[in-house]
This record gives structure tokens, C-alpha cells and sequence, in this order.
């Protein structure tokens, strides 16, 4: 091990040669290149040698001198710009290295790389911090000045910029992936936070590249790439545990609000969906574009920029949007409605969030489903059921999700209020075939039984509405067939033989109870008929149900 006399002669040795190499790149600019090499080699030599070293106070000040040094041979000294041409797409990489040794050298690395990034080919910077960014997963603060780097270097792009973008944005992103995984562990946190500040300055800089970009085309283009990346930081952002505190309205949100009102981006749009796939289609022009892999989280990203409106007042007015305005549209139209559920799913499938905006989210959607919608309106356009209801049965999964697993009470009363009005704005065939599905889908004997109780009472609507409207069944409501006495069966004759699961299924099999009250007559014969989404469907002649079932609740 070396004593503190052979530390100071080697950090002066190493001092010495970083000169003479930087003097002979001087003398030697576009005649040896190979002298560039030199001075990294240098610089690699050094690090190796501190690396040996305990990490104390010798060694952290030899790092901080060697960087130092460093920093005036290629930002103080007027030829300085001659070295850094010789050694630019390698040195980011090496100085970096000396941030794992102390931490005295991260802001004498930072002021060089930010210089780099003012003063250098832009196009070769972009590349040389996109692959050191790719590097970044062990030590997440060297990715602070990489990211700070981005947000200069990519307003000074002139060529090619749309493309330089969208190489680099998706490796920006994975970054703010791993920020938000660590955003609640006490010793991260500050790094994180510090990480999404550059995250959103870069989004911030690109904005004012999409402003001064002439060319229609790919003007277009731009602000359909920065709305991707905002509403995706939108999404990382909003994991933090302490976002929900509504005492006010979160910086970042509002910074990531303003730039999707910039981008075009109504809440219409954003809830319902139509926004996101049309930008998604426009940049689907390529089997490898990386920013469109994670759909789900633009799409969670896009949920999230209206709830936060929704909360917000202040955060609505940045993003120049009315939120009663647009409960109005959506509560009138239940085409809007539908579409706005459908795409929620996104985000109350996700076990990514705290609960607080997961309580956000049933506000939201109990608001857009109030007594005030209309489900007979459908905005002159009809609704597509059959590509629509997965995507409810997905949002419903979700929804028990809550039901099981809130922490209150009271949020799991209004996510089962919520679940029956969704299932409100389906026709009967397709409600029955989502109540069938999640009952049999359903993990959980409780939800297994609130669900059959729902059944229930669409049974009994069903009667009310349909005894004295038709002679058969099959002109009438699902609900008055043989078919929902499977899901009885299915509770009581499990699939796997024997008898049910006691005590396990005991709530289910109470709920079955209800069957026992309702005397079908199912008379022999058969007829084909087409349900709304067109399938064909044999269902039996006439059931003649007994309307003197008195349903105990």
C-alpha cells in the first residue's frame, strides 16, 4: 500500500504527463491524432492507479486535482477547444470514471461535460451521451450531468434533429424508469428528484427545438415525439408516494402540464385516448422505434395529465382546460364515455401507484358516470361494443382489484358503486357476458358472491322490463335464459368435480341462494338468433319465470 509521499509523487508524475500530452495535441492538431489518445491514456492510467488506493483524503484530492487539471487544459486554456476536438467522443466516458472515487470531482466533471456539450459537434455528443446514459443503472448520479448535457446539446442540433431525438429519448426514458423505482427509498430519493428535474428540463428544451422548427413535416413530428416523452414522465412522476398530497399542486406536474397544452393536447382527447393513437400512428413508421414500446404507460401518462386537472384547479388553468366543461361533454355523450373508461384501465390495472391516486382515479370515474349521463346520447356515431367491452372487462378487473385491496373501507364501497354503473352503460348481452366472465375469472369467493347478487338484480329488472314486453325469451334480456343458471352451476359443480370448497367458498355459495326462489320452465325446442356484436347464439324458446319471486336483500 502506498504512503501518503508516494501518493503526492505519483499525482504529480500524472499531473506532468497530462500536460505533456495535452501540449503535444497542441502543437500536433490535425497532423497526429493519435496524440488524443495519449491524453486519455493518461487520464485511464491515473484512475487505475487511485482505484488501488483506500478511498481517503489523499486519494480523493489526487482525483479532484487530475480533473481539475483536466478542466483547464480544455475549458481555461485558449487552445483548449483543439484538445477537446481530439478527444470528445472518448473523455465523457473516462472522467466518470472518477466520480466513483470522490465525490469532490461530480461538479469539476459536470462543468466539463456541459462544456463539451456547448462547444462540440452536437451530433457526436448526442451519441457519446446516449452511450454512456446506457451505462448509468450503478450509479445514477453521473446520469444527472449526462442528463443535464441532453438538455443543452439538443437545441443545438441542426441536422437531423426529429431523428437524433428519437434515438435518444427512449435511452432518457429508461433512466427516469430506474428514478422512479427508487423514489421511495430515504437514501435515493434526493437523487431522484434531482433526475426528474433534468428529465423535465430536457422535455422543456425540446419544446423550444419544436417552436423553432420551420418544416411543417417535421415540425409535426416533433411535437408528436415530445408528447410521447412528456406524458411517459407524466407516468414516471407520478409514482412518488408523496404526489397525492393535495395540499398543493406538484411543481413537476405543473411544469409536465403546461408542455401537453403546448403540445396540442386537449383533456378530450387525453382521457378518451383519440390523441395518444393518432400520434402513435403517425411515428409507427418503424418496427424498432423504441419510444412507442411502452404504451400502456402513455397511456397511464395520459390519464394521469387530466386527474391531475381534475384536483388542481391551478393545474388546469396552465393546461387551459375546464374541467366541468368536460365532465359536461362526457356525462352528454356516451360514446366519450365509453372511450374514457376503456382507456383508464391503463392505469387502474397498474400496482405502480399509491393508493391516493388510485382513490383520484374512482373520483374521477364515479364523476363522468353521475346521475347527470345520458346513456341514451351516442353522439351520432354508434358504439363499436365489440372492440369495446375487453377493454371494460380489463378496467372492471382492475376495479375488483380495489374492491379487495383498498385500504379503506369506504374506497372499497365506492369502487363496487362504480362497478355497477359500469356495467350500467352495457347493453344486456354484453353485461352478461362481462358478469359471466368476471365471476368466473373471479380469485375471490366474496367478490364471487357480489357479483352473483348482481346478477340478481338484473334478473329482476329484467322481469320488471321484459313480462309483459315479450312472449320469448330470446327477444328479451339474457338474464331470463337458462345460461345464467351456469353460473350457479358454476359455483356449485366445480369444473374440478366434487363438491364446493367449504368453508372457502362459503360466500359464494350462499349468494347462490337466490336460484332456489326462481322456477324456470324451460320448454323443448330451440332457436338461432344474432346478438348485438353479431355472433350466433342458440338460446331456448321461452322461459317462463314465476313473478311472484320475492328477492330477500
Amino acid at each position: 500500500m502506498a504512503n501518503i509521499e508516494e501518493i503526492r509523487v505519483a499525482k504529480y508524475k500524472y499531473l506532468r504527463l497530462l500536460n505533456e500530452a495535452a501540449l503535444r495535441c497542441y502543437q500536433n492538431y490535425g497532423t497526429e491524432a493519435i496524440q488524443g489518445s495519449e491524453f486519455l491514456r493518461v487520464l485511464e492510467d491515473a484512475v487505475k492507479f487511485l482505484k488501488t488506493l483506500p478511498l481517503n483524503e489523499e486519494s480523493s484530492d489526487f482525483a479532484y486535482e487530475i480533473l481539475r487539471e483536466t478542466q483547464s487544459l480544455t475549458i481555461t486554456n485558449p487552445k483548449g477547444q483543439v484538445l477537446l476536438d481530439m478527444v470528445s467522443l472518448d473523455l465523457p466516458r473516462v472522467i466518470l470514471t472518477y466520480m466513483d472515487i470522490s465525490e469532490k470531482c461530480w461538479e469539476t466533471c459536470g462543468n466539463v461535460i456541459t462544456h463539451m456539450c456547448q462547444f462540440c459537434s452536437p451530433s457526436e455528443i448526442v451519441s457519446v451521451l446516449c452511450e454512456e446514459l446506457s451505462k448509468t443503472n450503478e450509479n445514477l448520479s453521473s446520469s444527472i450531468y449526462l442528463l443535464h448535457g441532453f438538455s443543452i446539446v439538443i437545441g443545438r442540433v441542426q441536422r437531423r434533429p426529429f431523428e437524433n431525438v428519437k434515438v435518444a429519448l427512449p435511452i432518457i426514458l429508461a433512466v427516469g424508469k430506474i428514478a422512479a423505482s427508487i423514489m421511495s427509498d430515504d437514501d435515493s430519493k434526493d437523487v431522484a428528484a434531482e433526475i426528474f428535474k433534468k428529465l423535465i428540463n430536457i422535455a422543456v428544451s425540446l419544446r423550444e427545438v419544436c417552436k423553432k422548427q420551420v418544416v411543417a413535416e417535421k415540425k409535426q413530428q416533433l411535437w408528436s415525439i415530445l408528447s410521447l416523452y412528456t406524458l411517459q414522465l407524466m407516468a414516471l412522476v407520478s409514482k412518488e408516494d408523496n404526489i397525492t398530497d393535495l395540499s398543493r399542486a406538484p411543481t413537476s406536474i405543473m411544469q409536465l402540464s403546461e408542455i401537453l397544452s403546448d403540445c396540442g393536447l386537449s383533456y378530450l382527447s387525453l382521457i378518451t385516448g383519440k390523441e395518444v393513437e393518432t400520434i402513435c400512428h403517425l411515428l409507427d413508421n418503424d418496427e424498432h422505434d423504441k419510444i412507442l414500446e411502452n404504451t400502456s404507460l402513455i397511456n397511464i401518462g395520459a390519464n394521469l395529465a387530466v386527474l391531475w386537472g381534475y384536483v388542481f384547479v391551478e393545474i388546469a388553468t396552465v393546461a387551459h382546460e375546464n374541467i366541468k366543461d368536460l365532465l359536461k361533454k362526457i356525462q352528454s355523450c356516451q360514446n366519450e364515455r365509453i372511450r374514457a373508461l376503456s382507456n383508464m384501465k391503463y392505469l387502474l390495472c397498474s400496482l405502480d401507484y399509491p393508493w391516493g391516486v388510485k382513490k383520484i382515479s374512482m373520483d374521477f370515474l364515479s364523476a363522468m358516470l353521475s346521475k347527470n349521463s345520458d346513456s341514451s346520447k351516442g353522439c351520432d356515431e354508434k358504439i363499436d361494443w365489440f372492440s369495446t367491452t375487453p377493454s371494460l372487462f380489463s378496467l372492471l378487473q382492475g376495479m375488483q382489484q380495489i374492491m379487495v385491496y383498498a385500504p379503506h373501507p369506504m374506497q372499497r364501497k365506492e369502487a363496487f358503486s362504480a362497478l355497477t354503473k359500469i356495467l350500467g352503460e352495457l347493453p344486456a348481452h354484453e353485461k352478461f357476458d362481462v358478469l359471466r366472465a368476471l365471476t368466473v375469472n373471479s380469485n375471490y369467493p366474496s367478490m364471487t358472491a357480489l357479483l352473483l347478487g348482481t346478477v340478481k338484480n338484473e334478473i329482476d329488472n329484467a322481469i320488471k322490463l321484459n313480462s309483459s314486453k315479450y312472449e320469448h325469451s330470446h327477444l328479451g334480456s339474457p338474464f331470463l335464459t337458462g345460461d345464467v343458471l351456469e353460473l350457479v352451476e358454476f359455483i356449485l359443480k366445480p369444473l374440478k368435480g366434487g363438491p364446493p370448497d367449504l368453508p372457502g367458498q362459503s360466500d359464494a355459495i350462499v349468494a347462490c341462494g337466490w336460484s332456489s326462489h326462481c322456477r324456470c320452465h324451460l320448454q323443448i325446442g330451440r332457436h338461432t338468433t344474432k346478438n348485438t356484436n353479431g355472433f350466433s347464439s342458440t338460446q331456448f324458446i321461452q322461459v317462463s319465470v314465476d313473478h311472484g319471486v320475492y328477492w330477500e336483500n
